[in-house]
């Protein structure tokens, strides 16, 4: 069990404290998910997406400097690049932009900005 508990001191001076990383993961996610067309991104790109906003989680909480955060922020980009179909814009999402949305305002992570509920990517 030391082993593990020197791993996790060792990582936790590196990337910060696993809570703080944690939380700003998934503020950083839920803005992600509020996206007009975050429902049509493949497993690949939300995947990506998850783990860059991770990255950045780290470093923002840990070690700023530590370049590997960059190189896999970098990787993963690249990932979802490769995942990326070239294809005609999907008739939902044509159809999405042609209506209007009627915005239902939710508070924002920061305590400011409002977000609407339909992740139709409007703020305030």
């Amino acid at each position: 069990m030391s082993e593990i508990n020197n791993t996790l001191n060792e990582r936790g001076s590196r990337y910060g404290n696993y809570s703080d990383v944690a939380g700003t993961t998934q503020q950083l996610m839920a803005i992600v998910e509020c996206g007009a067309n975050y429902e049509h991104l493949n497993a690949e790109q939300k995947t990506s997406l998850f783990m860059i906003c991770n990255k950045i989680a780290r470093a923002v909480n840990g070690d700023p400097q530590y370049f590997d955060n960059y190189r896999d922020i970098a990787g993963y980009a690249t990932l979802a690049e490769r995942a990326c179909e070239v294809v005609e814009t999907p008739k939902a999402i044509m159809e999405a932009e042609k209506k209007l949305c009627h915005h239902h305002w939710v508070d924002g992570l920061d305590g400011g900005t409002m977000i609407c509920a339909h992740k139709c990517g409007a703020w305030k």
